[in-house]
């Protein structure tokens, strides 16, 4: 029953930003999935001031640009194209009890668009082959957007290699117990 309460307590907040075929994607920064690329996502953290998914989704942008922008809509909202997403295959992998996985899209007002060095524009077929892991929730969230379904496996693969090879780390156990300790405890 604590897992389960602090899960609740613990939803995690993405922002999807997809133009001209590509994505925007971050790399983790805590976790054993640090450097993982994703879309900037993470778990609301009420000491950051974070109520909820979106205020979590909306924190994270604000980390990694200057430039303006609007929530345009919750994306896994019944009836929205990530409705379906599923996050609990990976997250019992790694340990986690599952987690709700809200992700939202983002317009930038702005044309130009400069990023922090741990967020990049990414073309999806550029995904598969980035030199460091990807986050296996990556082939749910570019389906919709994405026609090529040999691509949406590749990136599917590319993403159970990143788990399996962070799984078979010798440093798995510490990096799971520091995670809890500096992120999952504290808030």
């Amino acid at each position: 029953l604590k897992a389960v309460y602090e899960t609740v307590n613990h939803p995690q907040g993405g922002a999807v930003f997809v133009k001209n075929g590509k994505i925007l994607l971050a790399k983790i920064s805590i976790s054993p999935l640090k450097n993982v690329w994703h879309i900037p996502a993470g778990f609301v953290n009420p000491k950051k001031g974070d109520k909820n998914a979106l205020d979590m989704a909306v924190r994270m942008i604000k980390s990694l640009t200057i430039s303006d922008f609007n929530v345009v809509k919750e994306l896994t909202a019944e009836g929205e194209i990530l409705e379906g997403i599923n996050s609990a295959d990976f997250s019992i992998k790694l340990g986690f009890f599952p987690a709700i996985f809200q992700a939202f899209e983002i317009k930038f007002q702005d044309e130009k668009l400069k990023f922090s060095d741990n967020a990049k524009m990414v073309r999806f077929e550029d995904i598969p082959n980035l030199k460091e892991g990807i986050h296996p929730i990556l082939s749910q969230i570019i389906k919709p957007y994405v026609k090529n379904k040999k691509l949406v496996e590749k990136i599917y693969e590319r993403g159970e290699n990143t788990i399996n090879s962070i799984l078979k780390s010798k440093n798995y156990r510490r990096d799971m117990k520091d995670f809890y300790a500096k992120r999952i405890k504290k808030v």
